[in-house]
């Protein structure tokens, strides 16, 4: 995996992006980043097995699968590297994101994303089922749909995103993370 590269999987409706990525998870290249996204999550997944409020094309529902050799150090620290990722992310469109560990990153004490990880060792490798979940372009009647308080990046920034460029970006800036997390000395 020494050059990380994304494939993605785009789907309109979907139980949730992480049940997906674990049904198929054969399917996909081992040697790539699979990035499955969802239009509309029909039962996402928080932590605990909390739900996950996931009104129709608004917000980023992705899950990021890929394997990662079984002498992998620190892979319970997967959840805090994606959170990290978003946060540079946010703090590069001038917000001031703070993570609430271990999965949720905030703006001003409330929930922007959360973050499910999923780690099963195999015999040859570690594959990991990471997803992420994004209050886009949220508006503020559907957040108060969230057990606690939450934003949306429209929100914060009074701007409608695009979800497929804040996708992009994104996943550049968790690949230039894990490509330090596997490979740092």
């Amino acid at each position: 995996m020494k050059n990380l590269e994304i494939e993605d999987i785009f789907l309109d409706t979907i139980d949730s992006t992480n049940s997906y990525a674990k049904a198929h998870a054969q399917e996909f290249n081992p040697d790539k980043v699979t990035c499955i996204t969802a239009e509309y999550q029909t039962q996402g997944k928080g932590q605990f097995g909390k739900k996950w409020i996931s009104p129709r094309g608004v917000n980023l529902y992705s899950t990021f699968y890929f394997h990662l050799p079984l002498n992998t150090k620190n892979i319970t620290s997967l959840a805090n590297l994606m959170a990290s990722s978003l946060a540079t992310l946010l703090k590069n469109k001038g917000l001031h994101p703070t993570i609430k560990w271990p999965n949720d990153v905030q703006i001003d004490k409330k929930k922007i994303a959360g973050v499910l990880v999923e780690v099963i060792l195999q015999p040859e490798f570690i594959e990991v089922i990471l997803g992420i979940g994004v209050n886009i372009n949220m508006e503020k009647e559907d957040l108060s749909l969230i057990d606690q308080p939450a934003t949306s990046l429209k929100e914060e920034t009074k701007i409608h995103s695009d979800k497929k460029q804040f996708l992009k970006e994104l996943q550049h800036q968790f690949l230039l993370d894990l490509k330090n997390f596997i490979y740092r000395e």
